[in-house]
């Protein structure tokens, strides 16, 4: 498992001992199997397909690189609430080498940029919500 994109079941002692001092023996209980059966991760058909769109976002990037393609690309996972879209592309991306953060000088680099799209989403919205993620 990712500490980065998956909740274990020790967190929740982690997220608030306070909170978890003062529960229930039942609630903490319920709480903890919860936090057990949400750090389960089963890879589905979509896994596949985006880390094949991975790899090719890394090879344009590559090629942009060294000057041959001026246009960058994105990926957009497309899906119904709750579906796991975001477990699966974060996974997807603390899985890849490629895409973790890097110091340059005294600057900390992410070469990739993860947005979720506002709702309501407008173009403008998601406009913005990139620019903010640019800072």
């Amino acid at each position: 498992m990712d500490r980065n994109t998956d909740f274990f079941p020790d967190d929740i002692e982690i997220v608030d001992s306070h909170l978890v001092d003062r529960m229930e023996s039942d609630a903490l209980q319920l709480a903890t199997r919860m936090a057990e059966i949400n750090s389960r991760y089963l890879s589905t058909k979509r896994d596949k397909n985006i880390e094949t769109e991975l790899k090719l976002l890394i090879g344009g990037a590559a090629v942009s690189a060294a000057g041959f393609q001026s246009e960058r690309r994105c990926l957009a996972v497309i899906g119904e609430t709750g579906a796991g879209k975001s477990r699966s592309i974060g996974r997807a991306i603390a899985a890849r080498p490629e895409f973790q953060p890097r110091v340059t000088g005294m600057t900390e680099t992410v070469p990739i940029l993860r947005i979720k799209a506002p709702r309501p989403s407008t173009l403008k919205l998601i406009a913005e919500e990139i620019l903010d993620g640019l800072d």
